[in-house]
């Protein structure tokens, strides 16, 4: 049996995902008491029953919800909202709890603040009794919680939200291997996930090259075990990096709305499973069959979906699956096991060098398409923004999508911030400090350096790759320097300047920059790249260190 976590409820209000979540921080600005909550208050306001505010379910009728038994008119807030209208409209005259549930953004003050606003009465309280009542009902069964059938977690991940679940790896445990284990590879979870009976699983490929989602001609559907048998395994070592990871460097410059990553939301894994390319053979598409038909995208729907019955959906050029060498897979093992729910179980994509938002996980349906797939995700999120650009200014529609990623380094220990005591017991070699991290370059571009520097750029030292391949010299071999997808780890000893030595006691700067096998660098500075949305950023990174010289 396949089902997504189990959400009671009559509907759900506006579907504020991350973008759109800026917006209402934004309009929320004027409001001086952000601590204040929704409190139930007959005295102000006029009495509707639950049949008065189900009738206006409309922008002709006006658009009502209701939240902890108030009545809000939302309508003039629609034309606010960079979302669109549909999805605000799947809660028109209906109870927004159980979507707030499933979206806890929504729980932030500035949310509750801003509903304030748009407060028009308060609802009858014998139908509020009743709605009470059978939440109270729903919860004595575990349905109230759409996230109460969510896997167990390693108590070593770093989390940033519970509901859904995301998580970054701790810094300092991702240079040991090479690739992370799996119980601490990061988590980016949307929605709840969802629970997958192997037996019953199906993945379809479907025709949709007229650009409408539900006119879909489905080509096949396969089993998990024709996919474990019926073609040839692949494996592809990877690395998988959220497209928010290093947020937190922005998030000094000016606030977003959005989780705080800071640089474990990324990790490097073996995935094994079928090339996407020799499955779409198997049903006589080639690269001439896909050209004919004018399919440029290759779209992806999961089984995680929220209380509208959506998916988690997401698209990838159609170049990428028909050429050989980029390893497109359908992955169903994670460093040689099965996948595990939180990566995806039984099935996900692995589009090697690609963002993380576009390797969908829990993969129900592959769609060949000459358009982009129209999830949320792929068409009003993960796309990158000028600096002068906010969410009033914005244009979703004419930006591109994020799919390769810039090329990146951080450090991964010591941690920012960390205290450091270090004995001095040979005066003449100088006193240094082991520094190690991570690199990596989108689009199969080899790492072929790693600068680091104490002195904030004035000067440089160069560190040691680990993980590079070798040729019979025992030097660099740069023959796969387009087809690399895997991190590449570096370290090196920082030298410590003879003041902090003298001082006994100081802050230490320290940062990294990489290079990749196109000779592309980070920028220096994240301002220079600071966007709305917080992702892609590969700016340089730096911490800071307090040291004690015994």
């Amino acid at each position: 049996m396949i089902t997504g976590a189990t959400i009671v409820g009559v509907g759900g209000l506006l579907s504020l995902r991350w973008a759109d979540f800026d917006s209402v921080h934004a309009l929320s600005k004027s409001y001086k008491n952000e601590h204040h909550t929704i409190e139930h208050d007959q005295k102000k306001f006029p009495t509707y029953t639950r049949n008065e505010v189900s009738r206006h379910n409309s922008v002709d009728t006006g658009v009502w919800i209701t939240f902890k038994g108030n009545v809000y008119d939302i309508t003039k807030f629609i034309s606010h909202h960079p979302g669109g209208s549909h999805t605000i409209m799947m809660g028109a005259g209906g109870d927004v709890e159980p979507f707030w549930q499933t979206y806890t953004v929504h729980h932030a003050n500035e949310v509750q603040n801003l509903l304030r606003e748009y407060q028009i009465g308060v609802l009858d309280p014998t139908d509020h009794m009743k709605e009470l009542e059978a939440k109270e009902i729903s919860k004595t069964i575990g349905e109230d919680d759409p996230y109460s059938g969510d896997p167990t977690r390693s108590p070593l991940l770093t989390v940033l939200s519970k509901k859904p679940f995301n998580a970054e790896t701790p810094s300092k445990l991702l240079p040991p291997t090479y690739l992370t284990p799996t119980e601490v590879f990061f988590v980016r979870n949307h929605l709840p996930v969802p629970e997958v009976d192997p037996q019953d699983y199906r993945l379809s490929v479907c025709l949709g090259t007229d650009g409408d989602p539900d006119n879909l001609q489905v080509l096949a559907e396969f089993t998990l075990d024709d996919l474990k048998t019926k073609f040839e395994p692949h494996s592809v070592d990877s690395v998988i990096q959220c497209s928010g990871n290093r947020r937190s460097d922005l998030k000094r410059i000016k606030e977003i709305k959005g989780l705080d990553w800071k640089v474990g939301a990324i990790g490097n894994a073996r995935w094994t499973g079928v090339r996407l390319i020799d499955l779409l053979k198997s049903l006589g598409i080639d690269s001439e069959k896909y050209q004919e038909q004018i399919i440029k995208h290759i779209q992806m729907e999961g089984l995680d979906c929220d209380m509208s019955g959506q998916s988690y959906g997401a698209s990838i050029s159609s170049d990428l699956v028909f050429d050989q060498k980029k390893n497109v897979i359908l992955a169903y093992q994670m460093n040689g096991e099965p996948l595990t729910r939180d990566h995806g179980y039984p099935v996900r994509l692995v589009a090697p060098g690609v963002t993380g938002a576009r390797n969908v996980k829990w993969l129900s349906k592959v769609i060949l398409s000459h358009e982009e797939s129209n999830s949320h995700w792929q068409r009003k999120d993960y796309k990158s923004f000028s600096p002068n650009v906010d969410m009033f200014n914005l244009n979703f529609d004419e930006s591109a999508s994020v799919q390769d990623t810039p090329v990146q380094s951080a450090i991964c220990d010591p941690a920012d911030g960390e205290r450091i005591s270090l004995k001095n017991t040979d005066e003449k070699s100088g006193l240094s400090l082991p520094v190690r991290g991570y690199a990596f370059s989108g689009g199969g571009k080899m790492i072929i350096r790693v600068d680091v520097s104490v002195d904030g750029g004035k000067s440089w030292i160069t560190a040691k790759l680990e993980d590079v391949p070798k040729d019979e010299r025992g030097l660099p071999d740069y023959t796969n320097r387009n087809q690399t997808y895997s991190w590449t780890r570096w370290s090196i000893d920082v030298p410590i300047s003879d003041e902090l030595v003298k001082n006994k006691t100081g802050q230490m700067e320290i940062l990294c920059r990489a290079f990749d096998s196109a000779y592309n660098s980070q920028p220096e500075r994240p301002e220079t790249i600071w966007n709305v949305r917080g992702v892609m950023n590969n700016s340089w990174h730096k911490i800071k260190v307090e040291l004690t010289i015994q």
